[in-house]
């Protein structure tokens, strides 16, 4: 989930303004996605770990840096 914390940010904000996209709604559909790959992944996963990843991506506060900025 790092590599995805560290730059999906930079490439929502380049999306917005490039192609003068609502910042809300790539975040929206960015969440519908991630929580749809968990639910495709989670009957082959260990649940710990799936709930961690799962905390991480849909719960918890980002604490990105982006890498792609750098």
């Amino acid at each position: 989930h790092g590599n995805l914390l560290s730059n999906i940010s930079y490439w929502i904000d380049c999306l917005a303004v490039d192609y003068k996209l609502s910042k809300s709604i790539l975040w929206q559909n960015v969440r519908q996605i991630i929580a749809q790959i968990l639910q495709e992944i989670k009957t082959e996963t260990d649940p710990q770990i799936f709930e961690w990843h799962r905390q991480r991506l849909l719960i918890q506060p980002w604490q990105q840096k982006s890498l792609l900025a750098m």
